[in-house]
Order: structure tokens, then C-alpha cells, then sequence
């Protein structure tokens, strides 16, 4: 996703756009609306008097934006709407990626956040700055619900990891989408995109359903 975020946006006047399918127009404010199509569009404004651009600003003739960005999705766990980002990529293990410039930042989706219930002990059992394989154990975590093994979503590098939820695993719960994110990882497998994975969800629901309800009963 390209971002305008230098405060012009809201100084442009007859905005307009170029666009395919259902994509819909940044709002005055520069963010977009809350569900837009996977579309790319391209927007331009109208140059504004200097007199209206306020103190240090220069507004060009022509501004263009470029935004590419898809649909946030919902996957129902019964009664329990678990939000899946449309900014972002997922693995097949209930991790989601998002891309920062040259490496992903991972974390676990509310959808496994869920099923965890309530974190509150998480450690790494490799280095940062580490080459893995896929499934090579790497961390393990520990909830109201079980201790579990975290293993690599896919053959890559493992970078730094983030000291917020180390220090405070609570976070994981909180804000597993921004605060409480895991490491970050650089890799070359192919991923998953929001619809593939709440696709996955969907076939694996019934037997996640009989899986709770047998930890229910015991």
C-alpha cells in the first residue's frame, strides 16, 4: 500500500480519480474507507492558491496517489468475529506477515489469539539474526489453554524479535495486529491472501470445533 501522509491531501481541492471496479476515493482526511476493493487507482488535485496552502507547504499543479489495498475480512468462530486484515499476507499456521520495506514483521492472527486464550509466557529458543527451515521449532509459548512449540511458517531469516510482548505477553491479546507483533522474518515462500486463508479457516472449522469441544469436556 502507497500512503500520501504528508498532510497535502487535505489542502487539495476537486479531487478526483481514475479507477477500476469498486475502488472508492480517499476521504478529505486521506484515509481511506473502511472496506475498499483490491483495486489501484489514481488520484490528482488541483492546485490551491499559496494563500490556502498554509505557512511552509507547496502544493504542485499536479499530486498524484497511488493506493493498492484490499478488503479487511471477518472469519465468525460461532459468535466470535475474528477481523482478518486485507493489508497484509498469512501462513498456513495462523501467522499473519506485513511487509516493511525489505522484511515482514509476523504476529499471530485473532483467530489463533482466540484459541490461545490468554498468553502470559512467550520465549525464543534461537538468536536473532538466524537462517531457518521450515517447521524448525523456534519459541514456545504459554496460555490459559496449553504450552505450545512456535515453529517457522516457512524456509527464512529470522531477525530481530520484539522486546514488547517478551516483556509483557499480554499484548499478544491486546493488539496481536500492531503492538504485539512476534520477529521479522525475511523469505521468498509463497503466502497466503486474506481470502486464501479465511478459505483455509473455513475448511478447518468443523474439526477446530470438535477440538474445543473435547478440551471443554475434559
Amino acid at each position: 500500500m502507497f500512503r500520501f501522509d504528508c498532510g497535502l491531501l487535505p489542502l487539495l481541492t476537486d479531487v478526483g480519480g481514475i479507477c477500476n471496479g469498486n475502488f472508492r476515493p480517499l476521504t478529505r482526511r486521506g484515509r481511506s474507507p473502511r472496506r475498499i476493493q483490491s483495486e489501484t487507482a489514481l488520484f490528482f488535485g488541483q492546485r490551491r492558491r499559496k494563500k490556502d496552502a498554509g505557512p511552509g507547504l507547496h502544493c504542485p499543479r499536479i499530486v498524484y496517489l497511488l493506493v493498492d489495498m484490499a478488503d479487511d475480512l471477518v472469519f465468525m468462530m460461532g459468535k466470535f468475529a475474528a477481523p482478518i486484515p486485507g493489508d497484509r499476507l498469512y501462513a498456513a499456521n495462523h501467522l499473519w506477515l506485513q511487509r516493511f520495506d525489505d522484511v515482514y514483521r509476523v504476529g499471530f492472527t485473532s483467530y489463533s489469539v482466540r484459541l490461545l486464550q490468554d498468553v502470559y509466557f512467550l520465549s525464543w529458543s534461537i538468536d536473532p539474526d538466524t537462517p531457518v527451515r521450515l517447521k524448525q521449532e523456534i519459541g514456545e509459548i504459554e496460555s490459559s489453554k496449553a504450552v505450545s512449540s512456535l515453529y517457522s511458517l516457512a524456509d527464512g531469516h529470522v531477525g530481530r524479535f520484539n522486546d514488547k510482548p517478551l516483556q509483557d505477553p499480554a499484548v499478544i491479546n491486546t493488539d496481536p495486529y500492531h503492538a504485539g507483533w512476534l520477529y521479522e522474518f525475511q523469505t521468498d515462500a509463497k503466502l497466503l491472501t486474506p481470502q486464501e486463508y479465511v478459505d483455509l479457516l473455513a475448511a478447518g472449522w468443523e474439526k477446530t470445533q470438535r477440538m474445543i469441544k473435547g478440551q471443554m469436556n475434559e
